[in-house]
This record gives structure tokens, C-alpha cells and sequence, in this order.
């Protein structure tokens, strides 16, 4: 007679705050705690099965004694005003003993921590990131005594001028768009990824510009210019 064991398996990974947006993990950039992960796999029943679990403190999540010979499907929800900036997984195949991980210090604490002899998969995809949008906002006034300072005094607000942004995001993906001045002088980008970013101002026929026409910023995640 023969008798077959297979060891249990499990998923390890970690969310962090893509500050740049590139959809790469560096050094410096911070975990976030409490973001949703969620495993699906089709048990040994035929059964569908779904397990979602927070990130924690550290921004790490794991799923644990899996039951190998099967394919797991790991994703997240980005909480509210954060955008996805990796891939999902590829779905995961988990033999016996396989501990995936994101990367390999979650495989020196597995294996610290593990009761049987493992074998270690590293796969950085495990590893989510997020970013939060951001925005650049700006004013424009006629500049009375031509000093190229706005004075509330005497400088009046001008509305009906337009804006150009052109730019890339954190990723290459080409990004523009257009915003006017209202009655108050003030316009806006919103909900914009991180990247490098240029305003200029359409200077109206008949004006001459007394400050520069153009601002260029390379803006990070959750950043709010303002004039």
C-alpha cells in the first residue's frame, strides 16, 4: 500500500504607496495598512471558494495552510481615491510546501518561523501598489502695476483664461487637458497620477505676461499644488 502526504502551502505579500507611480517598489516608500486582499481558488470539492483579509500594520498580508495541487487568484480593492499601479498576479499554481512570497525577506521570516521544511517562491508581483491622486491649482490676475507679484490691493482676478497641462504619469503614459480661469482667477487639474507635469498659460491677445507663462513639477502621490 502507498500513502501520499502533501504540505500544506501559503501566499505572502505587501502593499506600499507608489510615491513616484511607477508600479515598482523602492526603497523609502511607504506600507499601507488596512487595504483589502483577496484570494480565490477552486477547492478539492469542486467548491469555489473566496477569503479577503486587511493588510496589516507593516502593510503585510498572508494566506496560510493552502491546501496544494490547486490555483489561486490573488487581487486587491484599492480604497477610495487611490489608484492600482502593478499588475494583478498571474494566478498561482501552489505545490506541496510552497510558501510564494514577495520578497525574499518574507522568505527568511517564513522559514524562520515555520514549523516543517519549506520550499520558497519569490514572485514580486505579490507586491500591490497604490497611489494616491493629486492635483495642481493656480490663480491668475491682471497685474496693475506690472511687478509680476500679485498684490490683493490692487491686482484684480482675472477669469476666462486658459491653461494648458501636458505631461507624462509615473508610468510614460502621455497625459494633458485643459482648464479656464474662473470669475475668481482660480483653475484646476484634479486627479492626477503622479508624474511630471508642465502648465502654461494661453497669454490673450493684447496682454503681456509679467511672471513666467509656464510651471513644470515632477508631483508624487497625494501632492496638492496651490498657488
Amino acid at each position: 500500500l502507498m500513502f501520499g502526504n502533501a504540505g500544506l502551502g501559503s501566499i505572502h505579500g505587501y502593499k506600499f504607496e507608489d510615491l513616484n507611480g511607477d508600479g515598482v517598489w523602492q526603497t523609502g516608500e511607504p506600507t499601507l495598512e488596512g487595504v483589502l486582499i483577496t484570494l480565490d481558488w477552486t477547492d478539492s470539492f469542486g467548491q469555489t471558494s473566496t477569503a479577503t483579509i486587511p493588510t496589516g500594520a507593516d502593510g503585510q498580508y498572508a494566506f496560510t495552510d493552502l491546501e496544494p495541487g490547486f490555483t489561486y487568484i490573488v487581487t486587491e480593492t484599492p480604497p477610495a481615491g487611490l489608484k492600482q499601479t502593478t499588475p494583478d498576479p498571474d494566478p498561482i499554481f501552489i505545490g506541496s510546501r510552497e510558501e510564494w512570497v514577495a520578497t525574499p525577506q518574507q522568505g527568511v521570516w517564513v522559514q524562520e518561523h515555520s514549523s516543517r521544511p519549506v520550499r520558497i517562491v519569490e514572485y514580486p508581483d505579490l507586491a500591490f501598489g497604490n497611489a494616491f491622486l493629486g492635483s495642481i491649482h493656480g490663480f491668475k490676475f491682471e497685474d496693475l502695476n506690472g511687478d509680476g507679484v500679485y498684490d490683493s490691493a490692487i491686482d484684480i482676478p482675472r477669469g476666462g483664461v486658459d491653461f494648458l497641462l501636458d505631461g507624462t504619469d509615473g508610468q510614460g503614459n502621455p497625459v494633458g487637458g485643459t482648464a479656464t480661469t474662473d470669475g475668481a482667477g482660480e483653475f484646476a487639474f484634479t486627479g492626477l497620477m503622479p508624474g511630471n507635469y508642465t502648465v502654461k498659460e494661453q497669454v490673450p491677445a493684447g496682454w503681456v505676461p509679467t511672471t513666467p507663462i509656464t510651471f513644470t513639477t515632477n508631483l508624487i502621490s497625494r501632492q496638492e499644488f496651490v498657488a
